[in-house]
């Protein structure tokens, strides 16, 4: 918006810059003079000069052309500002004036109401000072920062949007009890803890949370200069607004977090979990985060098996129909018992993986295990097709005919330990489990597997299941650590060194983020994980469904493992009891069978069919 009133050039006088540090007398007006050369105040003034015609986030969008500073943001992210009604958004505040600028331009062109808590120096720029409320950062409780924390106040009372920097001073390295990020090295640029009043403001409105995280940081001189003091650094902003020509920002916006959720939360746990979903948003401008993966010596997959041939072994191994159910049959076969079906079952499996970010990058995933473990598989009778698979090895025979712990497939890649032939040798491993992309939609086929697995559990002989479960290697970083760190946390398997250890652990990498701080949900709860993940991913990302069912079926986690030969994923090796199964869940996988399978089933799990 353009100024109706005549502009005055001046941004700031020599008495103000004076009055605004707090110097008095004429030693305070030669020191004065002294830093208004050092901050740059003239260039400044320049640059004010300049653009002095425009207000408010047209004012903010011209000085931003002006210094050439480019930025980008998600064009969907921006549907994240509501159009009407009261919100609050936080930012990591890693530049300065550049911070808020961007925020004056990009939320305050959408919402003129939207007015930002910011330093008692940038809000003197009279075209801003209808859209800041100054606050003084070093005034420790002082009239100005009162006056400012109750200005927000009364703005939000009457419906305003509000932004807050909630460190209330710029990024930099920070040490002790300061430093939050739990990885990087010795000197990650990154917010202090961010204030507690702050925390305080946001659970007295009520109003829902909005953070922005900008990306990237000032220079190393600035940073260096500030350790002696942090009335340095802030002087210095001017140096680095005037230094930041043809910088470009990445900017993301997550989701709104309810007021609800908000008010779960103490005034010390809150900054944390805030400040933490804050910089969780770095993830999305890691190049991780939009990739699709490919094999680096990827094979053609191999063409469709003869539909003719795979009908005709279909009706041969009838007598290995386990159950039929809602328009799908269910069998348990060994390789050489229908190989035609098992090459197409091979490609099947290829095409599936292969379709996100997995896969051995081979025609046909298959691999000496497969001829002498059993297939689970299903088949949908009217369409004729392969619908899913899983792959089991039943411990006692493999234990007695096949070199014992190592003739089992996970032995190809994690260490077992001392306690492993004794569990092994009554459990069975699963492994290779897919659905078709066309059936993925559909809550049965899985289900089914799940059935037929129970089954196949009766038929080994077993009283638990262990295997790996994959997170695919298009899955970002930042997300498989997390999922690392959760599932340890609340599912982490006692002494699991004695039963399996990785050959190439997987090594988690945080970002600025502290897990333990950013994780505050209830212990085990696996639907609050995946909801926390789909949110700050922008639902692009969710808990893989395997992790979901297993470990809601009482699975614990023994270790990670980085799988080179199958896309670099991520497998979590798994360990479950029969007995820790919900009987709730065991019910529901078999209901529908025979009712002689379904007691033969419980009593198996339970001992008993009356659970």
């Amino acid at each position: 918006m353009l100024k109706t009133e005549p502009v005055n050039p001046v941004l700031i006088t020599h008495d103000q810059l004076q009055q605004a540090i707090g110097l008095k007398g004429f030693g305070g007006r030669v020191l004065t003079r002294l830093i208004w050369r050092i901050l740059g105040i003239t260039p400044l003034s320049a640059l004010y000069a300049r653009n002095a015609e425009n207000e408010g986030p047209a004012f903010s969008e011209a000085v931003l052309k002006d210094l050439q500073v480019t930025f980008n943001i998600p064009e969907s992210q921006l549907a994240n500002i509501p159009a009407e009604g009261g919100f609050i958004t936080v930012s990591n505040h890693h530049f300065g004036a550049i911070d808020g600028l961007l925020l004056n331009q990009i939320i305050g062109s959408r919402r003129p109401d939207y007015k930002i808590l910011t330093t008692f120096f940038l809000a003197l720029v009279p075209t801003l000072r209808e859209h800041f409320i100054p606050v003084d950062n070093f005034a420790s409780g002082g009239a100005r920062s009162v006056s400012g924390i109750r200005s927000a106040l009364g703005h939000i009372a009457d419906g305003g949007a509000l932004g807050l920097f909630p460190a209330g001073e710029v990024a930099t390295w920070q040490r002790g009890k300061n430093r939050t990020s739990v990885g990087g090295g010795r000197r990650v640029v990154e917010d202090k803890p961010w204030a507690d009043n702050m925390s305080k403001l946001i659970k007295k409105s009520g109003l829902p949370v909005i953070p922005i995280y900008f990306d990237g940081t000032n220079s190393e001189r600035f940073h260096k200069l500030g350790r002696i003091h942090p009335r340095i650094r802030t002087l210095l902003l001017i140096r680095e607004l005037l230094g930041s020509r043809g910088k470009h920002v990445e900017i993301r916006i997550g989701q709104p977090i309810p007021a609800s959720q908000i008010a779960q939360f103490s005034v010390e746990n809150l900054g944390k979990y805030l400040r933490n979903r804050c910089y969780a948003l770095e993830a999305q401008c890691q190049p991780d985060f939009e990739r699709h993966m490919t094999c680096a010596h990827e094979q053609e997959i191999a063409a469709p098996t003869d539909p003719e041939l795979i009908r005709k072994q279909i009706a041969d191994i009838e007598k290995c129909i386990i159950f039929e159910s809602g328009g799908y049959r269910a069998y348990i076969i060994e390789e050489s018992q229908a190989p035609d079906v098992m090459r197409e079952l091979y490609r099947l499996r290829e095409v599936t993986f292969r379709a996100v970010g997995e896969g051995t990058g081979k025609a046909l995933d298959t691999d000496l295990y497969d001829h002498y473990y059993h297939h689970l598989i299903l088949w949908h009778i009217q369409d004729e097709q392969l619908v899913g698979a899983y792959r089991v090895g039943y411990g006692s025979d493999i234990m007695a005919a096949h070199g014992g712990v190592n003739g089992f497939y996970t032995s190809t890649l994690v260490r077992f330990g001392a306690d492993a032939p004794e569990m092994l040798s009554h459990s069975l491993e699963l492994g290779r489990s897919f659905v078709v992309e066309k059936y993925q939609r559909e809550v049965l086929p899985l289900k089914l597997l799940l059935a037929g697995l129970c089954i196949a559990n009766v038929r080994a002989k077993a009283d638990s299941c262990f295997g790996l479960v994959t997170m695919s290697a298009a899955l970002p970083d930042f997300y498989k650590s997390l999922t690392s760190y959760f599932i340890h946390r609340d599912f982490g398997m006692p002494n699991a060194d004695r039963f399996a250890s990785p050959t190439s652990p997987f090594k988690p990498s945080f970002l600025r983020v502290n897990p333990e701080q950013l994780l505050q949900i209830p212990e085990g709860d696996i639907d609050a994980f995946d909801r926390l993940i789909g949110a700050m991913s922008e639902g692009q990302y969710r808990l893989p469904v395997l992790f979901r069912k297993y470990f809601s079926c009482g699975a614990h986690v023994a270790c990670l493992n980085v799988d080179a030969d199958f896309s670099d994923c991520v497998d979590a090796m798994i360990y479950l009891r029969l007995a820790d199964f919900p009987p709730a869940s065991i019910k529901s996988f078999v209901r529908g069978m025979p009712e002689e399978t379904q007691k033969e089933i419980l009593e198996h799990f339970y001992g008993s069919a009356e659970v």
